[in-house]
């Protein structure tokens, strides 16, 4: 053990590295100093005394060391491990462990010989140049364009994310299987092998790509590394749209160019220091010039003399220092080229990008040469018409003088006339709406009459049929009674033949049942035609509003029997002192009204109730039907106003309506919504 521990120390002693022996329980049996100094402690026997076992006063993670110990014993040589150490002053480092198992011979103990190496720089080292790469890979990710990186065989060895997203991930193939499989005219070979000799390329291609025609500029530059050009870097610029913009700034520059020599105006502009900039073709044409090119540069001077210079010279200089057009201004122009013709001309100032200071002016001017002398011609002629305007003037004043004494005669005479036509209209209007109220009336009362005789001729038979429908009742009571008596004694011995008998006397009993109910009804419509044919207005009696209105209802019964439910919700209310055959009338044409606006099935409410404190009752008839359109509503009551046909309604039933509720002192009003239903309204004193 001496011996090989001597021969260790005597080899290793000086070695840049640190150097140990220990026992498989972690104890140190020998190490040298430049371990000490690694781990920070001062000597030898300083690490010795405070390190008991290796595996939790060095180690950071004990369970590093478990490990080790585990491959040392499966391994026939050295292993090498990268672990954590801890120094004296608790600080950890990085350290590359090369440890083998080896035994002693004449004892026969096991030790652990291994060397240590500090590698924490070479670990912060590889951290930063992580960092830094991670940092590049992110710059050029971010990047806002395609970028490749080519080996000498044009592979893509790199690319940005940009080019990935537009181009998709071409990394290990060459740039023509991608960039230029759309453009086979196309070859960036030679620019490649340009960058390759250490040259930097500038180009511009029109390429297509998916289907679309794009421009692109491409730089190409080598990657240098220590002066040796080991890859290129090529960059793609998508340039389309400057490229469009520079083509339609073109485009419009040349139609403004266009435009403006077209124009009949002459048109030029200057710099600040007034010199010309450039003008239209009419311009041209005024300064005796071919181009554009002999215009710039040259000044007033070389056109208008000393005179004529001062004048449009203060102009352009009052627009630049002000900054404020001047337009349409009138003047006479004198120029060595040009002369004695008069122009109309405006001059606006040309502002910079920043619009905060004037750079020069521009001026537009027409010939109104002609039409200055007309003006001048026509202020001669207006000069002879003011003359004789005046004189006509005079002799019309004196005839309107005359014609003002005649009008004011014939105004009287007119509005006399206007009185009585007037009054003349208002008559024949009044006549005539009386003479229709007559026409109605009479055939109201001729209706009456009417009404009244039928009434009274259907009511003598209707008696007699009455009375013999009972007399019939009476003796089949009797026959019936004396059939059960005989039937009781044994008289009649055919059962069969009694029995058809009894069913022949059900069936009488039956039909006098229907004659009663034929009667009844019968007697109803009398009734009600002779209630209608009361039309006296002179005598007032006391009525009842709801015989009134079930009058109403039965004679209108075949008008909305099978297709229209009456709903009556009648209140306690007394007998009111009225003319019943024109109130009788009043109900009739508002329930046919509610019938007729009712095209299939539906219903009506007929309702009565008190209102004012008694006084009043109210009568409501609503329905369900069509409505009556807004148009229409402030028209129904006039006279001879229907929506119906000609053969349905003569305009008049509203119209009477209203004359009768107002002859009873009443009032009357509806609403109504269109396909919605209509509901009115009638109140009726009670005496």
């Amino acid at each position: 053990m001496d011996f090989n521990f001597k021969r260790f120390r005597r080899i290793f002693e000086n070695a840049p590295l640190g150097i140990f022996l220990t026992t498989g329980g972690g104890q140190f049996v020998d190490l040298n100093e430049r371990l000490a100094t690694i781990l920070g402690y001062d000597s030898v026997d300083d690490i010795k005394h405070h390190v008991r076992d290796i595996g939790t006063d060095l180690y950071l993670n004990v369970s590093d060391r478990r490990e080790i110990l585990r491959k040392t014993e499966a391994a026939t040589g050295i292993i090498v491990e990268e672990v954590q150490f801890k120094k004296k002053d608790g600080k950890v480092i990085f350290v590359r462990l090369s440890i083998s198992k080896y035994r002693e011979e004449r004892s026969g103990d096991s030790v652990l010989i291994g060397m240590v190496e500090d590698i924490s720089e070479n670990k912060a080292l590889v951290r930063k140049l992580a960092e830094r790469e991670n940092l590049l890979s992110s710059i050029v990710n971010s990047l806002p364009f395609e970028l490749w990186v080519l080996d000498l065989q044009e592979k893509v060895i790199s690319q940005s994310a940009f080019s990935k997203r537009k181009w998709g991930s071409y990394t290990g193939k060459k740039v023509k299987d991608f960039l230029l499989n759309e453009n086979p005219g196309v070859d960036l070979g030679e620019f490649i092998l340009q960058a390759w000799q250490g040259e930097s390329v500038d180009i511009e291609k029109e390429i297509r790509l998916k289907g679309k025609s794009k421009f692109y500029r491409f730089l190409l530059t080598p990657l240098r590394d220590g002066g040796i050009v080991n890859g290129v870097i090529l960059i793609g610029l998508d340039q389309t749209e400057r490229v469009t913009a520079q083509r339609r700034v073109l485009a419009i520059q040349k139609f403004l160019e266009t435009v403006i020599n077209s124009v009949p105006v002459r048109v030029f502009w200057k710099s600040k220091d007034l010199v010309y900039q450039g003008g239209n073709a009419a311009f041209l044409k005024d300064v005796k010039l071919d181009t554009e090119e002999e215009l710039i540069g040259k000044t007033n001077h070389d056109f208008f003399d000393a005179k004529e210079l001062i004048f449009f010279q203060k102009i352009f200089q009052d627009v630049i220092t002000s900054g404020r057009p001047m337009l349409n201004f009138k003047a006479w122009l004198n120029a060595r080229t040009v002369s004695g013709i008069y122009i109309l001309a405006s001059v606006v100032p040309l502002f910079s990008k920043s619009g905060n200071e004037v750079t020069g002016v521009l001026c537009c001017y027409q010939d109104i040469t002609l039409m200055k002398k007309m003006e001048e011609e026509l202020l001669v002629h207006r000069n002879d018409l003011e003359r004789l305007v005046d004189e006509r003037t005079r002799e019309l004043d004196q005839l309107n003088e005359e014609l003002m004494s005649s009008n004011e005669e014939l105004s009287t005479l007119n509005e006399a006339l206007s009185r009585q036509k007037e009054e003349l209209a208002a008559t024949l209007e009044e006549l005539k709406r009386t003479q229709d109220k007559l026409i109605q009336s009479e055939k109201m009362a001729s209706l009456g009459i009417v009404s009244a005789g039928i009434a009274h001729e259907i009511n003598n038979p209707l008696n007699f049929i009455s009375s013999g429908t009972q007399g019939i009742e009476v003796v089949m009571k009797e026959i019936d009674l004396l059939f059960q008596e005989m039937f009781l004694a044994g008289e009649i011995k055919n059962v069969e033949k009694s029995l058809q008998l009894r069913d022949l006397f059900r069936d009488m009993k039956q039909l006098i049942i229907s004659m009663h109910t034929g009667v009844e009804r019968t007697s109803e419509i009398v009734k009600g035609l002779r209630v209608f044919s009361r039309m006296d207005p002179e005598k007032k009696s006391f009525a009842d509003v709801h015989e009134l209105i079930e009058v109403a209802l039965t004679i209108l019964r075949n008008k909305y029997k099978n297709h229209i439910t009456i709903d009556r919700k009648f209140g306690e209310i007394p007998k009111i002192k009225c003319y019943p055959g024109k109130l009788s009338q009043v109900f009739l044409n508002l329930l046919m009204n509610a019938i007729q606006s009712i095209q299939e099935r539906g219903s009506i409410e007929v309702s009565t109730s008190m209102r004012n404190d008694e006084k009043q009752i109210m009568i409501v008839i609503s329905d369900d039907g069509d409505g009556i359109p807004d148009q229409i509503k402030n028209r129904v009551f006039d006279p001879f106003f229907t929506t119906k046909t000609v053969n349905e309604g003569t305009g008049m039933g509203l119209s009477i309506v209203h004359s009768i509720i107002s002859m009873h002192g009443g009032e009357i009003n509806f609403e109504s919504l269109a396909n919605k239903g209509t509901i009115f309204r009638v109140l009726l004193p009670v005496e």
